[in-house]
């Protein structure tokens, strides 16, 4: 498998604008993603030693289960160096891989510091993989797609993703595999094996180490007391001064005032409790009324000192948890898609009011897969690979009538037109009340122009049957459910189709510093 052509991003215009390096979105970020550029943000970066310390020990506590490959031992290790940095994407918890774009996040994280090492000896720099596990919204993991069928899974859970139990999605793999419906280029029995015995949150922690453990990939539970009490600051100042409310509404007025449209409209507070509930947690969210906090079903109430003496028992909202991700980190860069870039530009004025410098802004690596049919059924017909990506289906299709040379009756329906036209002149001289009958006769004889065009395109296609089953089989591939492919598809579905060793392989010829969608084939 290999890299065939790049094509342009379909992004919002505020990010298109940031990915441009267009001057307009300058008062929203730290500075523009360019190797040099993060060079910059490591000799700016500010992270203490005792936090290099803790944050070492701790991935190590949460790796305490798990074997691990000798870069990962020493990246862990290079944590603890002031000279090392991190590259960091962040995802919720996913069943089966998670649709194909978590697996380039975390990929575009890698292919970074890969560059960036290669190029310099000043810095170290270590990818980070930020798993959300604290999310309460549990709908990608009860809905994933095996290809075009949407799988759901009759889960029953109230508490935080990471916490949840795999035995459903494990009743589905094992089904699947008494089907004969995996092969021995996928993953099945990889995820098999990472979801029998565990949680959600180890159970990723397992198959992301298995596939990218040997490029030192770290992967970080934020759901976790060490790691918020190195945080309890900020989240004092959410307690005590509500910032994220005032700073974001600050920047939502500014990007609304550059033309932009902000993403999310920021809660007055903006963090979450979790209650024990046995040895799972119940995230609430917590509302403020007056002086005092309540969670949002009324079951509990705090003061603010209360809250600030709880931290470890607080969870950030979306607007926090980059900064609670920051302030446990010393990272230089966020590797995001479109939706999350976004309302990171919504946050400028809420770092520089925690005192934190913001990352620089990453677009992850965006890709379409394709066959060995899918390339034999474009060379073939002679077809423009990158349009095709790119178009919708029955734009392809009329492509490929017309280069089939079949009859327009554009002039035909044109001089039908003129005539009735001039018809109508005349007899609204003889008669008016006529006017309205020759409209219809009009209508009928364009419908009839309708109808023979539809009846000849018809003919066309029963004629070229397996070209036209071709060309949706291909758009069912590329666009299933004419959505992107890396929104659908799940990696252990392409992984079947594709194999996990051709996917990785091309992910590697991959410059993460080149902001366009790749074919690959």
């Amino acid at each position: 498998m290999k890299v065939i052509q790049e094509i342009p991003l379909k992004v919002s215009p505020l990010v298109q604008d940031l990915l441009n390096q267009d001057e307009n979105v300058r008062p929203f970020i730290l500075d523009f993603f360019t190797k040099e550029n993060c060079i910059t943000a490591a000799r700016n970066r500010s992270f203490s030693n005792e936090k290099r310390s803790a944050l070492s020990t701790q991935l190590i506590q949460q790796y305490q289960q798990r074997v691990l490959s000798e870069q990962l031992v020493k990246n862990i290790e290079l944590l603890r160096s002031e000279n090392t940095f991190t590259v960091v994407t962040g995802h919720q918890i996913c069943s089966a891989g998670g649709p194909l774009y978590l697996i380039y996040k975390l990929f575009t994280a890698i292919r970074i510091t890969q560059e960036l090492n290669n190029s310099q000896t000043e810095f170290n720099f270590v990818p980070v993989y930020w798993m959300a596990t604290e999310d309460h919204d549990i709908e990608e993991i009860r809905h994933f797609h095996w290809g075009n069928e949407k799988v759901e899974l009759a889960l029953e859970f109230e508490g935080i993703a990471g916490e949840l139990l795999a035995e459903d999605f494990l009743s589905w793999l094992n089904e699947k595999k008494a089907e004969g419906k995996f092969n021995e280029i996928g993953l099945s029995e990889l995820f098999i094996q990472a979801y029998s015995k565990n949680n959600f949150a180890e159970a990723t922690r397992f198959w992301v180490n298995e596939l990218l453990g040997e490029f030192g990939l770290v992967c970080i539970d934020g759901n976790d007391e060490v790691l918020k009490k190195l945080a309890a600051s900020l989240f004092d100042k959410e307690i005590q001064e509500e910032f994220i409310f005032s700073e974001v509404s600050k920047t939502n007025a500014a990007l609304e005032n550059s033309g932009y449209n902000p993403n999310i409209q920021p809660r007055e507070f903006n963090l979450f409790w979790l209650k024990e509930n046995g040895e799972l947690k119940t995230r609430k969210r917590i509302d403020k009324y007056g002086e005092q906090f309540q969670t949002s079903d009324g079951e509990m109430y705090f003061t603010k000192l209360e809250l600030s003496e709880i931290s470890g028992a607080l969870s950030p909202n979306v607007l926090l948890r980059p900064l609670y991700q920051e302030t446990v980190l010393p990272n230089i860069a966020y590797i995001g898609g479109p939706s999350e870039l976004a309302y990171w530009l919504q946050l400028k004025n809420a770092f520089e009011a925690a005192n934190i410098q913001m990352p620089l802004l990453v677009h992850r690596i965006s890709m379409v897969l394709l066959r060995k049919r899918d390339l034999e059924f474009v060379a073939k017909n002679e077809l423009d690979i990158a349009e095709l990506v790119q178009e919708k289906f029955h734009d392809a299709q009329k492509k490929m009538l017309g280069a089939m040379n079949v009859k327009s009756f554009e002039n035909e329906v044109s001089f039908t037109s003129k005539s009735f036209e001039n018809l109508r002149s005349y007899i609204s001289e003889i008669d008016a009340s006529l006017v309205g009958w020759l409209s219809a006769e009009e209508k009928k004889q364009m419908d009839q122009w309708g109808n023979i065009q539809q009846k000849i395109m018809k003919a066309i296609k029963s004629k070229e049957e397996v070209k036209f089953s071709q060309l949706e089989k291909f758009f069912a591939f590329t666009h299933p459910n004419q959505i992107q492919q890396e929104r659908v598809f799940s990696l252990l579905y392409a992984a079947e189709i594709v194999g996990w060793k051709n996917l990785l392989e091309v992910m590697k010829q991959l410059d993460p510093f080149t902001n366009s969608s790749t074919i690959a084939g």
